[in-house]
């Protein structure tokens, strides 16, 4: 009895990993444009590569990572496990997405994916560029999504977009649509850092329902609706942070729109901070009462509007924003917000 005790804790762990695919036997899989899907069996090894992501992904055990050797389109791929797959510096790893059809679909509830160095383009009618139906969260680096209806669209899960370009969409560059809701938290959310959305059909980001949005140092340019639309009817909380950015372009509605139920319960508490909003109609619009819809604005330009600020909601500030407008602020005179 005694000779099984040192492997019991190795069972334990082993039985706390999350499962790959039926199969799979290889923490790291090659694809390359001379590979062939046949070596799958083989496990898509340096010197006989697969050719798709798809094939490859059936090899590659949790947590492990499917590498694009060189230039070339690998085609649609559905994730379902904690994954990582990379195109290093230098090498165009394409996903053409056919019309009717998702680019990348994560379905890996509690699990990380790391998509790193990626061009996904869509034909005409493409749906969606990365959809994340399930996961705890997905980091896309290096990335450049376009010419999707969605770019990136989110029902349950974070989304961290660094250093990447979505762009061309015909509806949202990026959406957050959560179809269940945390008691304690948000059920959808999404961080934007260093990257570029826009030349969409709709909105630039496009959040619903208890959701959280941070977008930082990043450009938001030549959205047809909105630069950044929030959301909330439910009696669920949703959060946005805007720190460092540029929402341009002459958008029909306003740059930033937060619009909720208008009872307290249908929150939405933003904070925007050293950001620009340029042309179009409105800087920062508040839809929704008092007690539902607050923003804070601290250094903030808003220049080249018909509105500045259009105010149904609570609105404090610094007291050190600029605006240019033929109205600067129309609605609820702004409040001042208290530095300690």
């Amino acid at each position: 009895m005694s000779s099984l005790r040192p492997f019991f804790p190795l069972l334990v762990v082993a039985a706390l990993l999350p499962a790959g695919p039926a199969g799979a036997t290889t923490v790291r899989a090659f694809v390359a444009s001379y590979g062939i899907d046949a070596n799958a069996p083989g496990n898509c090894t340096l010197a006989n590569p697969c050719r798709t992501l798809a094939a490859a992904s059936t090899v590659v055990s949790a947590g492990g990572e499917i590498v694009i050797l060189d230039t070339a389109g690998y085609g649609p791929v559905t994730i379902t496990q904690a994954l990582t797959i990379e195109a290093p510096a230098g090498v165009y790893g394409g996903v053409a997405v056919a019309a009717g059809s998702d680019g990348i679909v994560v379905n890996a509830p509690g699990q990380i994916v790391r998509l790193v160095g990626l061009t996904i383009v869509g034909a005409a009618g493409a749906n969606n560029g990365v959809n994340v139906l399930n996961a705890h969260s997905v980091v896309l680096r290096d990335c450049t999504i376009a010419s999707m209806t969605n770019g990136i669209s989110v029902t349950a899960g974070d989304v961290f977009l660094e250093q990447s370009n979505v762009t061309l969409s015909t509806n949202n560059d990026l959406q957050l649509l959560p179809t269940t809701f945390s008691a304690t938290g948000t059920s959808a959310s999404a961080y934007v850092l260093d990257s570029v959305l826009g030349r969409n059909g709709n909105d630039g980001i496009y959040a619903t329902d208890g959701t959280a949005v941070a977008v930082r140092n990043s450009v938001i340019t030549g959205s047809t609706s909105h630069s950044i639309q929030m959301t909330t009817a439910s009696s669920h909380l949703s959060l946005l942070s805007v720190d460092t950015s540029l929402l341009t372009g002459s958008v029909t509605g306003a740059h930033i729109l937060l619009q909720s139920g208008g009872v307290a319960a249908d929150l939405i508490s933003a904070r925007i901070r050293q950001s620009t909003t340029q042309y179009g109609a409105t800087g920062l619009e508040l839809v929704g009462g008092a007690g539902s819809t607050f923003a804070y604005l601290d250094d903030d330009t808003f220049e080249n509007h018909t509105t500045g600020i259009s105010n149904a909601g609570t609105v404090l500030s610094y007291q050190n924003n600029r605006i240019t407008a033929t109205t600067a602020i129309s609605g609820t005179a702004l409040g001042t917000a208290t530095s300690y």
